[in-house]
């Protein structure tokens, strides 16, 4: 935990911390840190995970996320805060070259999973962005699986109230792009760069 006032480190708490990784994701609710998902290795294997962890800086305490209707392992997916929950949207499974399409939500008060709508979502897709409205998740970009991976301009709305999708244009879009950066003005989307 950094604290820039004093120029300051401490250490976390590492007991009941979920295990090391890369290619995690983190969002702050507003009181607690939630973390999910990544790529972890060992000396034996290497692998996706689908755990993650609650961490809450004033009590320096962990929570492990429920595993139960968790979302499949997975990296390279996108991750927002709602203000009442944390969502999930696609994301890279395996050297299978297998991507997700899925969306999955976590309430960090109850410990929770929900699977929502899949009825016109965006293709799959990892190594995409996500940004809040403050009402709606807007996804866009990334790249397909495959032998024939591919980047793309395409994206969706996604209504948390309605548990609906709906696409976004691609007339006038940047073109197809994967690894860029997103962020959310208040009133629009502003996308750079991205390969």
């Amino acid at each position: 935990i950094y604290d820039p006032a004093t120029n300051i480190w401490q250490a976390t708490a590492t007991a009941g911390a979920p295990e090391g990784r890369m290619f995690s994701k983190a969002v702050w609710t507003g009181t607690k840190m939630v973390v999910f998902g990544g790529f972890t290795s060992s000396a034996t294997a290497s692998y996706y995970i689908n755990s993650g962890g609650i961490f809450d800086p004033v009590a320096n305490t962990w929570q492990l996320t429920n595993l139960a209707g968790a979302p499949s392992p997975r990296a390279y997916f996108s991750m927002i805060w709602t203000g009442t929950r944390v969502i999930i949207f696609g994301g890279w499974a395996t050297s299978s070259a297998l991507s997700f399409g899925d969306t999955i939500a976590l309430d960090p008060a109850t410990n929770t999973w929900q699977t929502l709508s899949a009825t016109g979502a965006p293709a799959p897709r990892y190594e995409h962005t996500a940004v809040w409205t403050g009402s709606k998740m807007i996804v866009f970009g990334g790249t397909t699986a495959g032998p024939t991976s591919s980047p793309t301009n395409t994206g969706g709305i996604y209504d948390p109230v309605t548990n609906t999708w709906q696409a976004i244009s691609t007339v006038g879009a940047p073109s197809a792009r994967l690894n860029h950066s997103a962020v959310w003005t208040g009133s629009k989307m502003v996308v750079f760069g991205g390969g």
